[in-house]
């Protein structure tokens, strides 16, 4: 791998090598034409999943390409929400689906980081967290950022003024053929502010007030808000870094669609459409040979084979006890020679130990 280049940076690709930017730092790497490619079932079942997280980090790239405070230097952010989401969610694409680029809303992880996390769980028809405001208090269309950013402090040990609390609504969109959809996806819709104890601004101009709701002295949602997940991220901005909490989309009560795509019955159909089919009986190798199917056995006919056979039975198989040190060299040229007997190979030995001895008396060398 080449990690340095002499003007400028290069993106692109020029025959087998790939050109890209990584963490501020030129990266050339060769590609692997032919992958070793097993299609075993957990290999699978990985490959349909990666598709609607690749859909996924599409439509959430604005929010967590800054949210993974801890993501070491040597991964970016996308490599990051990869990884936390292989383990945490089980949606699964077929080919088809994969191609048009389906989205499935699942509770994927949106953020990594020091501070607390806001917990958040289903109850009855709407979302609760853990964030906490006082009993009696309610939000309506009068309530300023200032109010509630006080009762939010108050109540709230994890959070200071100058803290910000962003609600992610991720919007499960079905197929509809009125507006021409044919494959589920999902949009965005990102939700932001500051917590300033002087603001005189209407809160509500700021938020969806169905994803923001005091319910029994914490914040909520409204019921039946619709189909999707909803995440409340605490973010604080310090001089070193921006501290993230740790959290994950929740699912709103009602989102049926992901349980769907989520079932054994659907990751068997989506792997089934990635396995090669075998047409007209035939397969053909990368060397133009066919492969004849027969009673599920493949048999291999080519001419290469049965001259490498006939050329097999001509040579002298190596290995013989008696061969002597030149039959190894013969048989690899093709070259057949009959092999010493051991006694000939003795007697050899023999006048060549008494020429040996008879030069020391002599004296000669």
């Amino acid at each position: 791998m080449i990690t340095t280049f002499p003007i400028g940076y290069y993106r692109g690709r020029i025959e087998n090598m790939v050109g890209y930017v990584r963490c501020g730092r030129q990266v050339f790497r060769s590609i692997n034409d032919r992958p070793f490619n097993p299609q075993t079932d957990m290999q699978m079942r990985q490959r349909t999943k990666l598709s609607n997280i690749l859909s996924a980090y599409r439509t959430l790239s604005s929010f967590v390409r800054e949210s993974y405070q801890t993501r070491p230097p040597s991964l970016t952010a996308y490599n990051m929400f990869v990884k936390n989401n292989l383990r945490a969610t089980d949606v699964f694409l077929d080919k088809r689906e994969a191609l048009a680029k389906a989205c499935i809303v699942a509770e994927f992880n949106v953020s990594e980081g020091t501070l607390p996390p806001i917990e958040t769980k289903a109850s009855g028809d709407r979302l609760v967290t853990s964030l906490r405001l006082p009993v009696g208090f309610s939000i309506d269309e009068t309530t300023t950022l200032g109010e509630v950013s006080s009762r939010l402090v108050g109540c709230n040990a994890s959070l200071r003024y100058g803290d910000r609390i962003s609600i992610l609504y991720m919007v499960q969109v079905r197929p509809s053929e009125e507006f021409g959809l044919c494959m589920p996806h999902a949009q965005l819709k990102l939700y932001e502010f500051v917590l300033e104890g002087d603001s005189r601004i209407p809160f509500y101009t700021l938020m969806d007030e169905r994803l923001f709701r005091a319910v029994d002295g914490h914040v909520g949602t409204d019921e039946q808000v619709g189909e999707g997940a909803v995440g409340y991220v605490h973010s604080r901005k310090t001089k070193r870094c921006t501290e993230y909490s740790t959290q994950s989309l929740a699912l709103l009560p009602g989102t049926v669609l992901c349980r769907t795509y989520g079932s054994l019955r659907k990751s068997d159909k989506a792997a089934a459409s990635y396995e090669k089919r075998v047409e007209r009986g035939k397969l053909k190798g990368e060397s133009g040979r066919e492969l004849k199917v027969e009673k599920g056995k493949l048999k291999v006919e080519s001419e290469e084979l049965k001259r490498d056979k006939a050329t097999v039975g001509k040579v002298v198989p190596m290995g013989r006890p008696n061969a002597t040190r030149g039959v190894g060299e013969a048989v690899g040229r093709g070259i057949v020679k009959k092999p010493l007997k051991v006694e000939q190979a003795r007697m050899l030995a023999r006048t060549l130990q008494e020429k040996k001895e008879n030069r020391k008396i002599r004296g000669t060398p």
